[in-house]
Protein backbone atom coordinates (compact mmCIF):
# COMPACT_ATOMS: atom_id res chain seq x y z
CA UNK A 1 0.00 0.00 0.00
CA UNK A 2 3.08 2.35 0.75
CA UNK A 3 4.09 1.95 -2.90
CA UNK A 4 1.08 2.32 -4.75
CA UNK A 5 0.38 5.74 -2.55
CA UNK A 6 3.67 7.22 -2.72
CA UNK A 7 3.32 6.21 -6.53
CA UNK A 8 0.29 8.08 -6.50
CA UNK A 9 1.42 11.39 -4.69
CA UNK A 10 4.53 11.44 -7.23
CA UNK A 11 2.54 11.25 -10.04
CA UNK A 12 0.29 13.99 -8.58
CA UNK A 13 2.93 16.20 -7.34
CA UNK A 14 4.45 16.34 -11.15
CA UNK A 15 0.54 17.11 -12.80
CA UNK A 16 0.37 20.28 -9.59
CA UNK A 17 3.50 21.17 -9.93
CA UNK A 18 3.03 21.69 -14.22
CA UNK A 19 -0.55 22.96 -14.08
CA UNK A 20 -0.21 25.55 -11.28
CA UNK A 21 3.37 26.12 -12.12
CA UNK A 22 1.72 26.71 -16.24
CA UNK A 23 -0.98 29.08 -15.05
CA UNK A 24 0.92 30.88 -12.87
CA UNK A 25 3.44 31.94 -15.21
CA UNK A 26 0.62 35.42 -16.14
CA UNK A 27 1.73 36.75 -13.03
CA UNK A 28 5.35 37.44 -14.36
CA UNK A 29 3.80 40.37 -16.42
CA UNK A 30 3.58 42.47 -13.18
CA UNK A 31 7.59 41.83 -11.70
CA UNK A 32 5.87 41.46 -8.46
CA UNK A 33 7.90 39.14 -6.11
CA UNK A 34 4.99 38.99 -3.24
CA UNK A 35 2.45 38.46 -6.62
CA UNK A 36 4.68 35.36 -7.99
CA UNK A 37 5.33 34.31 -4.56
CA UNK A 38 1.49 33.24 -3.92
CA UNK A 39 1.29 31.00 -6.48
CA UNK A 40 4.27 29.17 -4.46
CA UNK A 41 2.21 28.82 -1.36
CA UNK A 42 -0.76 28.13 -3.87
CA UNK A 43 1.15 25.32 -5.04
CA UNK A 44 2.35 24.11 -0.97
CA UNK A 45 -0.82 23.99 0.03
CA UNK A 46 -2.10 21.70 -2.37
CA UNK A 47 0.71 19.29 -2.43
CA UNK A 48 0.64 19.02 1.33
CA UNK A 49 -3.36 18.96 1.08
CA UNK A 50 -2.20 15.55 -1.21
CA UNK A 51 0.45 14.50 1.01
CA UNK A 52 -1.79 14.25 3.87
CA UNK A 53 -4.32 12.35 1.88
CA UNK A 54 -2.88 10.29 -0.19
CA UNK A 55 -0.20 9.30 2.03
CA UNK A 56 -1.78 9.46 5.66
CA UNK A 57 1.22 12.41 6.22
CA UNK A 58 0.17 14.80 9.52
CA UNK A 59 1.76 17.61 10.08
CA UNK A 60 2.15 18.86 13.90
CA UNK A 61 4.35 22.56 14.28
CA UNK A 62 5.44 23.69 18.20
CA UNK A 63 7.15 26.49 18.72
CA UNK A 64 4.92 29.05 17.36
CA UNK A 65 5.58 31.80 19.60
CA UNK A 66 9.35 31.98 19.38
CA UNK A 67 8.48 33.26 16.42
CA UNK A 68 9.03 37.11 16.21
CA UNK A 69 7.36 39.70 13.89
CA UNK A 70 8.96 39.82 10.22
CA UNK A 71 11.78 40.53 9.63
CA UNK A 72 13.12 37.58 11.32
CA UNK A 73 15.81 34.34 9.95
CA UNK A 74 15.26 30.92 9.87
CA UNK A 75 18.41 28.10 10.36
CA UNK A 76 16.73 24.84 9.87
CA UNK A 77 17.57 21.52 9.81
CA UNK A 78 17.21 19.85 6.67
CA UNK A 79 16.57 16.20 5.82
CA UNK A 80 13.83 16.02 2.89
CA UNK A 81 12.13 17.96 0.42
CA UNK A 82 8.93 18.43 2.91
CA UNK A 83 10.11 21.82 4.43
CA UNK A 84 10.43 23.49 1.68
CA UNK A 85 7.51 23.06 0.79
CA UNK A 86 6.19 23.52 4.43
CA UNK A 87 7.66 26.88 4.66
CA UNK A 88 6.05 27.99 1.09
CA UNK A 89 2.94 27.55 2.82
CA UNK A 90 3.47 28.46 6.35
CA UNK A 91 5.35 31.94 5.75
CA UNK A 92 4.51 35.27 3.18
CA UNK A 93 6.93 35.52 0.47
CA UNK A 94 10.11 33.65 2.29
CA UNK A 95 13.16 33.82 0.55
CA UNK A 96 15.25 30.45 0.97
CA UNK A 97 18.95 30.45 0.49
CA UNK A 98 19.26 27.82 -2.45
CA UNK A 99 21.79 25.92 -4.72
CA UNK A 100 22.12 26.87 -7.92
CA UNK A 101 21.42 23.83 -10.07
CA UNK A 102 17.97 24.13 -8.74
CA UNK A 103 17.06 26.80 -11.18
CA UNK A 104 17.49 24.13 -14.24
CA UNK A 105 14.56 22.01 -12.77
CA UNK A 106 11.76 23.04 -15.26
CA UNK A 107 8.66 25.00 -13.96
CA UNK A 108 9.72 25.09 -10.01
CA UNK A 109 13.01 26.77 -11.33
CA UNK A 110 11.73 29.57 -13.60
CA UNK A 111 10.23 30.50 -10.31
CA UNK A 112 12.66 30.92 -8.25
CA UNK A 113 14.54 34.38 -9.49
CA UNK A 114 11.44 35.93 -9.98
CA UNK A 115 10.31 34.86 -6.37
CA UNK A 116 13.99 36.57 -5.32
CA UNK A 117 15.29 33.64 -3.82
CA UNK A 118 18.96 33.62 -3.14
CA UNK A 119 20.55 31.24 -5.76
CA UNK A 120 24.54 30.55 -4.90
CA UNK A 121 27.17 28.89 -7.06
CA UNK A 122 28.50 26.27 -4.09
CA UNK A 123 31.86 26.15 -6.56
CA UNK A 124 32.53 29.83 -5.93
CA UNK A 125 34.49 31.82 -3.76
CA UNK A 126 32.40 34.93 -3.71
CA UNK A 127 29.56 32.68 -2.35
CA UNK A 128 29.63 33.77 0.97
CA UNK A 129 29.88 37.16 -0.45
CA UNK A 130 26.61 37.01 -2.21
CA UNK A 131 24.78 35.46 0.68
CA UNK A 132 25.44 38.64 2.61
CA UNK A 133 24.52 41.49 0.25
CA UNK A 134 21.23 39.00 -0.86
CA UNK A 135 20.13 38.87 3.03
CA UNK A 136 20.72 42.11 3.52
CA UNK A 137 18.67 43.80 0.89
CA UNK A 138 15.98 40.81 1.56
CA UNK A 139 15.80 41.87 5.30
CA UNK A 140 15.81 45.39 4.67
CA UNK A 141 12.69 44.89 2.81
CA UNK A 142 10.70 42.79 5.35
CA UNK A 143 11.30 39.29 4.05
CA UNK A 144 12.46 35.67 6.37
CA UNK A 145 14.65 34.51 5.04
CA UNK A 146 15.16 30.74 5.16
CA UNK A 147 18.55 29.09 5.23
CA UNK A 148 19.48 25.22 6.24
CA UNK A 149 22.63 25.64 7.78
CA UNK A 150 24.31 21.92 6.59
CA UNK A 151 23.87 22.78 2.98
CA UNK A 152 22.04 19.26 1.75
CA UNK A 153 20.05 16.91 3.05
CA UNK A 154 20.99 14.94 5.96
CA UNK A 155 19.42 11.57 6.41
CA UNK A 156 17.15 11.23 9.64
CA UNK A 157 19.30 10.79 12.48
CA UNK A 158 22.54 11.87 11.05
CA UNK A 159 24.38 15.40 11.84
CA UNK A 160 26.80 17.04 9.19
CA UNK A 161 29.02 20.59 10.04
CA UNK A 162 26.78 23.48 10.28
CA UNK A 163 28.25 25.74 7.72
CA UNK A 164 29.25 29.46 7.54
CA UNK A 165 26.34 30.83 5.44
CA UNK A 166 23.68 31.34 8.10
CA UNK A 167 26.72 33.09 10.10
CA UNK A 168 27.58 35.48 7.14
CA UNK A 169 23.58 36.38 6.75
CA UNK A 170 23.54 36.63 10.71
CA UNK A 171 26.39 39.09 10.20
CA UNK A 172 23.96 41.16 7.40
CA UNK A 173 21.76 42.15 9.96
CA UNK A 174 23.16 41.75 13.26
CA UNK A 175 19.79 42.83 15.31
CA UNK A 176 17.67 40.56 12.78
CA UNK A 177 16.60 37.38 15.14
CA UNK A 178 17.99 33.94 14.23
CA UNK A 179 15.03 31.23 14.84
CA UNK A 180 16.81 27.52 14.84
CA UNK A 181 14.77 24.93 13.40
CA UNK A 182 14.70 21.17 14.67
CA UNK A 183 12.05 18.37 12.33
CA UNK A 184 11.91 14.76 11.95
CA UNK A 185 10.70 14.94 8.22
CA UNK A 186 13.33 12.66 7.04
CA UNK A 187 11.56 9.63 9.34
CA UNK A 188 8.29 10.38 6.80
CA UNK A 189 10.10 11.11 3.91
CA UNK A 190 13.56 9.69 3.76
CA UNK A 191 16.44 11.11 1.75
CA UNK A 192 17.32 8.20 0.26
CA UNK A 193 14.13 6.21 -0.71
CA UNK A 194 11.15 7.75 -2.88
CA UNK A 195 8.70 5.82 0.07
CA UNK A 196 6.98 7.88 1.64
CA UNK A 197 6.04 6.51 4.82
CA UNK A 198 2.18 7.11 6.77
CA UNK A 199 3.05 9.25 10.10
CA UNK A 200 3.22 13.13 11.95
CA UNK A 201 6.10 15.45 10.52
CA UNK A 202 7.10 17.50 13.89
CA UNK A 203 8.88 20.90 12.93
CA UNK A 204 9.49 22.51 16.40
CA UNK A 205 10.35 26.25 16.16
CA UNK A 206 12.68 26.94 19.12
CA UNK A 207 14.26 30.35 21.22
CA UNK A 208 16.05 32.90 19.02
CA UNK A 209 20.00 32.82 19.16
CA UNK A 210 21.76 35.01 21.87
CA UNK A 211 23.73 38.10 20.19
CA UNK A 212 26.77 38.59 20.35
CA UNK A 213 28.56 35.60 19.41
CA UNK A 214 31.48 34.53 17.63
CA UNK A 215 31.38 32.96 14.47
CA UNK A 216 32.55 29.65 16.27
CA UNK A 217 30.21 29.86 19.03
CA UNK A 218 27.37 30.87 16.97
CA UNK A 219 27.86 27.57 14.52
CA UNK A 220 28.56 25.15 17.49
CA UNK A 221 25.69 27.03 19.63
CA UNK A 222 23.08 26.85 16.70
CA UNK A 223 24.40 23.06 15.72
CA UNK A 224 23.98 22.07 19.69
CA UNK A 225 20.39 23.48 20.22
CA UNK A 226 18.66 22.05 17.06
CA UNK A 227 20.93 18.65 16.97
CA UNK A 228 19.49 18.35 20.89
CA UNK A 229 15.93 18.80 19.98
CA UNK A 230 15.50 16.79 16.39
CA UNK A 231 17.05 14.02 18.40
CA UNK A 232 13.94 13.84 20.68
CA UNK A 233 11.49 13.94 17.64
Amino acid sequence: MIYIRSAIFYMLLALITLVVGACGLVTFITFNQKFISYVGCIWANIVLFCLKHVCNVQTKIAGLSNLPKAPFIIASKHQSAWETIFFLKQFIVPAFVLKKELLRIPVYGWYLPAMGMIYIDRGSKASIKTIKDQAAKLISNNRITIIFPEGTRIPYGEVAGYKAGIYSIHQASVETPVIPVALNSGKIWPKKSWLIQPGTITIKFLSAMPKGLSKTEFLSHLQDVVEKECSGL
